[in-house]
């Protein structure tokens, strides 16, 4: 409560700048700098405007659910919600882009809500390997849901502005494992391990060495691994948030052919 009460004033800036149509941040500024280009490209070649959008990203710090929904309210894109009330992050976009968190009663909240309490708990290392970055997100995946929680086990570690290392090197495919390995007993020393650990690989640099790679560093920190990838990796991420998406469609349209 008292942490709510501090915040009041910089919600109240916030939602001063929104009703005179600036960016409540200049976070949000930029982010929709970013966002309006991707739109730009997906109308490019289509006479259709974009009704709705369902925007995914990655668990960076200080960057936070609240920034990524005042971006669809600033560039006035209707988020869909569904049976996520948060955006999604992209460990729950993946997690849904490899099947997994999805109930069958997508056009009823409630039954779908019901399913997903029966789903099984797997504890989930999500990595997104690309030329510049890796990003790492860990965390106990049920229903691809995503609660918005800043108190998140992440490591994101980015390579050197000009770095020649191809992603396949030893030089950063041992900067993958040692991230990884890092991250597993930061979070392990607090909690009880799991015999299991589910990883989702992806991003445009997750070969088929960085999957041996990384099924070498979970092992050697003492797990045993379920390895999602690397089959056309670069796009799980937006394969399971076009799936949120389509079920949050579905949802509303349901509800309003109701009502």
């Amino acid at each position: 409560m008292e942490d709510q009460w501090n915040d009041q004033s910089r919600q109240w800036l916030r939602s001063v700048r929104k009703l005179v149509f600036l960016p409540a941040s200049p976070d949000v500024g930029t982010l929709s700098t970013l966002t309006r280009s991707l739109v730009d490209i997906a109308t490019s070649n289509s006479p259709a405007t974009v009704a709705s959008v369902v925007i995914s990203y990655p668990a960076l710090p200080g960057l936070y659910a609240e920034d990524i929904s005042d971006v669809g309210h600033h560039l006035s894109l209707p988020l869909l919600k569904g049976n996520h009330v948060y955006p999604p992050r992209s460990i729950v976009s993946a997690y849904a882009g490899y099947g997994m968190g999805l109930c069958t009663s997508y056009n009823d909240e409630a039954q779908c809500r019901k399913e997903g309490l029966i789903l099984p708990v797997r504890p989930t290392l999500f990595i997104e390997y690309t030329s510049t970055a890796v990003l790492l997100h860990l965390a106990s995946m049920r229903e691809a849901y995503d609660l918005a929680d800043p108190d998140v086990y992440t490591y994101p570690d980015f390579f050197r502005p000009g770095d020649p290392s191809t992603p396949d090197s030893e030089n950063r495919l041992r900067q993958l494992r040692v991230c990884i390995i890092m991250l597993l007993h930061r979070c392990y020393t607090i909690m009880d391990p799991p015999k299991l650990i589910t990883v989702l690989l992806t991003g445009e640099s997750a070969t088929s060495a960085a999957a041996e790679a990384v099924d070498r560093a979970v092992k050697s920190a003492g797990f045993q691994i379920e390895l999602f990838g690397p089959t056309y990796p670069e796009f799980t991420i937006a394969r399971g948030a076009s799936e949120l998406a389509w079920r949050a469609f579905s949802l509303n349209w349901s509800e309003q052919m109701e009502t």
